[in-house]
């Protein structure tokens, strides 16, 4: 797994398994077959497509696009749109918002 603490310019496609704890900017997306641990920040939106896998620790400053894959939200988001086949975990302790 790869694991990222700097500041990464975007747009920024995950297409493999990866830990950020740095920020993104502009808008990522999470390729299928790849999971994104975040525990920093995205300052657009998350786009999660089908077969992908994010679980937000850290915030997203845009829009948690969940195009059919598993998406589990315990920090913060902007929005939430469940545009896929699948619904997105938000714990009861996220902000959304």
């Amino acid at each position: 797994m790869q694991i990222i603490r700097d500041k990464i310019e975007g747009p920024f496609i995950i297409d493999r398994d990866m830990r950020v704890n740095g920020m993104i900017t502009v808008e990522a997306t999470v390729e299928a077959g790849s999971t994104l641990y975040l525990h920093g920040m995205v300052t657009g939106d998350l786009i999660v497509k089908p077969g992908a896998t994010a679980i937000v620790h850290g915030m997203v400053n845009g829009t948690v696009r969940n195009e059919g894959g598993q998406v589990e939200i315990y920090g913060k988001a902007d929005r939430v749109a469940d545009t896929g086949s699948t619904r997105t975990h938000i714990d009861p302790k996220a902000a959304i918002g």
